[in-house]
């Protein structure tokens, strides 16, 4: 098992393997101290369902990966915005602003210990491919329009926040990758990038089986997490460019 919410690589791996690594690099948490100390050439933080906003029912949360990225030093969502049956109200999600607020804080908390160079990928269609409350605005496509809506808020905001960051950080650089963008694009015409299905799941995890015919799919299972193939193109796209996907440069040219 690779605690993936896959059918296989996801974009971090297809990114990693695009800059040189064979493979993801190692996750903290399953390195021993010692290794730790003397660290990787990468070590990998991320943490499936991580969120900006501290939630018990969240499993490693963005500012504890940065504490923990602070601690390799010394010896990097999407989630907050979704509604689920943890949140008992609409009004009780966390707003736009607070989440801004808290992902610039823990920025300036990595560039303040070394880091220069940040490629992000902005929140894409998270109220598709997902079990949605149908007491809120639901397409006819099945996706929950207000939290897409959250989404696409948020990714203003993040995209005003890195632009700011550029010019007040010294030698800060970004690059920031439109999934929100390259989802709608491959939706309005999916089978121009080889897509059968791009609303429900391949999987729908016990006692069902997955779909024979996977790659057709672009979300692998009922949390909308992408299929080894969506996420393959979208890495793709990002690291390689074009212009209309990423700004102000590609994750290559972020890289060299």
């Amino acid at each position: 098992m690779t605690g993936r919410f896959s059918n296989g690589y996801n974009m971090g791996d297809f990114n990693a393997k695009a800059m040189g690594f064979q493979m993801s690099p190692p996750a903290y948490l399953s390195l021993t101290s010692p290794i730790k100390i003397e660290g990787f050439t990468g070590v990998n933080y991320a943490s499936a369902d991580a969120g900006i906003f501290n939630n018990p029912y969240i499993s490693i949360i963005f500012p504890q990966q940065v504490e923990y990225f602070a601690s390799t030093r010394d010896q990097v969502g999407a989630e907050d915005l979704v509604p689920s049956q943890f949140y008992t109200s609409w009004d009780r999600r966390p707003g736009v602003p607070g989440l801004i607020q808290l992902y610039g804080e823990k920025l300036m908390a990595l560039h303040e210990m070394g880091a220069r160079r940040f490629g992000i990928i902005d929140v894409g269609l998270i109220g598709c491919g997902r079990e949605v409350d149908t007491r809120f605005n639901v397409s006819a496509d099945g996706c929950d329009n207000e939290v897409n809506k959250l989404a696409a808020e948020f990714n203003v905001a993040l995209a005003t926040l890195l632009s700011s960051f550029s010019s007040k950080l010294p030698g800060f650089r970004y690059s920031l990758a439109d999934f929100y963008g390259f989802m709608n694009a491959t939706f309005a015409n999916p089978s121009a990038a080889g897509f059968v299905d791009t609303t429900s799941a391949c999987y729908h995890y016990y006692p069902s089986t997955p779909c024979s015919n996977v790659d057709e799919y672009w979300f692998w299972d009922d949390f909308a997490y992408p299929t080894q193939r969506a996420a393959y193109l979208a890495a793709t796209t990002f690291y390689n460019g074009p212009d209309k996907f990423t700004t102000p440069v590609n994750f290559k040219q972020l890289s060299e």
